[in-house]
């Protein structure tokens, strides 16, 4: 991340209401927005770790972020347009965010490097899921991730995880041709799938014998949006 990050964007409100979103939620708006063509607001964002790493990561890949008044305005990439970042992605113990963002790059034909990654269960699911779409993972000091010049999309069981690895497969899934389907674990938040099909992603939701399936086809436009996370979640 580069180091000047902090000076120049400020941090996000603090919003200890009772209606804050959760961190996994409220990284993904973050990623999404950086995500999407177009100038997102996003409001009721609260100041966490893991948000606060998301976007910095965002803009290392080529966004345009600042935070004003409580608000956080990005101006996206386009997905599939992520650039490569010059620095290593870090993450600290923000664990949500670095899974999300590994998801997220896994599947560009570019090196990116990530410090700060927890090695849990959860972590080892991603990776070998990951692994199915085409990706290239290296471990050491940092871990570096190379995607394919075409990653597969997979049919992944995330039942057995938790829903940070379903939502960090799905990222992946969208710069991956077709449609990448994700079993989702029980306690998946109900706001994921709605904030993929805010920005746009085609996504579709179904139930199985086993759970709740999502389904996103990749290598589609997102389009730019204005949430207020807090009555969102």
């Amino acid at each position: 991340m580069d180091p000047a990050y902090t000076q120049r964007t400020g941090h996000p409100a603090d919003t200890g209401a009772a209606g804050a979103a959760s961190d996994l939620v409220a990284s993904l708006a973050v990623a999404l927005a950086g995500l999407a063509s177009g100038d997102s607001r996003i409001t009721g964002l609260p100041d966490t770790t893991a948000t606060r790493r998301v976007a910095g990561a965002m803009r290392d890949l080529g966004a345009q972020i600042v935070f004003q008044g409580g608000e956080l305005i990005t101006t996206g990439t386009g997905n599939g347009c992520l650039l490569a970042a010059e620095y290593p992605l870090e993450f600290g113990d923000a664990s949500t965010a670095g899974m999300l963002l590994l998801g997220l790059v896994a599947t560009y034909d570019m090196e990116t490097r990530l410090s700060g990654l927890t090695a849990d269960a959860d972590a080892g699911a991603l990776v070998e899921m990951l692994g199915q779409m085409g990706v290239q993972l290296a471990d050491g000091a940092q871990l570096a991730v190379h995607g394919p010049k075409v990653a597969a999309p997979t049919v992944a069981d995330c039942t057995g995880s938790s829903p940070t690895v379903a939502v960090a497969v799905l990222l992946a899934g969208l710069n991956a041709p077709g449609i990448t389907s994700v079993d989702c674990p029980a306690d998946m938040p109900l706001e994921v799938a709605r904030l993929f099909d805010a920005f746009g992603a085609r996504i579709a939701t179904t139930e199985s014998g086993a759970g709740t399936v999502l389904a996103v086809t990749g290598q589609m436009d997102l389009a730019a949006a204005s949430l207020d996370l807090g009555a969102f979640s």
